[in-house]
């Protein structure tokens, strides 16, 4: 099963625990610019909805980024197709399903 959850989601201890406890993890990360491109101009995003959204995303990037890397199984998403992460994470799944 593949579980795609919010980023927000690991502002909860315990939803990394469970997450961790649960199966492989991988943390698709990316950078700063990245997000900004992806998102600031985006609506329904209440957490950026502020008058300087670039900001809001920096604060809340900044926030979150120790978390997210603090999973031990990591992906950047920069300049990759979907194709190409799903890729990636197929080549981990075969090898910590070989060695677990």
């Amino acid at each position: 099963m593949v579980l795609a959850v919010g980023g927000g989601a690991v502002l909860k201890k315990e939803n990394i625990e469970i997450l961790l406890a649960t199966g492989v993890v991988v943390c698709l990360t990316v950078s700063i610019e990245e997000v900004i491109k992806r998102i600031a101009n985006t609506r329904g995003r209440p957490l950026i909805e502020k008058l300087n959204k670039i900001e809001a995303i920096k604060e809340i990037y900044m926030n979150r980024k120790a978390l997210y890397e603090s999973f031990p199984i990591k992906i950047s998403t920069d300049g990759k197709t979907k194709e190409a992460v799903a890729n990636e994470i197929l080549d981990i799944l075969k090898i910590e399903y070989k060695s677990g």
